[in-house]
């Protein structure tokens, strides 16, 4: 199989291009995150938007009313 096959090639561009810029990023030794690692970090991994166990719960507890409402 060719790396040019279903855009293979362009996945790997793709991933070259994301770990250069971690690299470019991370490359350097700071004693504190700077914001532009945190905003990096944050794009893929969302630390922004993590919940607590009661925000969680909340969540949950939505959706199992509205599932519950849906059926009826």
């Amino acid at each position: 199989m060719s790396i040019f096959a279903n855009g293979s090639i362009n996945k790997i561009i793709a991933a070259d291009q994301h770990n250069e810029k971690f690299y470019d990023i991370f490359n350097n030794f700071t004693e504190v995150i700077t914001n532009e690692q945190y905003d990096l970090v944050n794009k893929y991994w969302g630390l922004s938007c993590v919940k607590t166990k009661e925000e969680m719960s909340a969540i949950f507890g939505e959706c199992e009313t509205m599932y519950r409402n849906k059926k009826k």
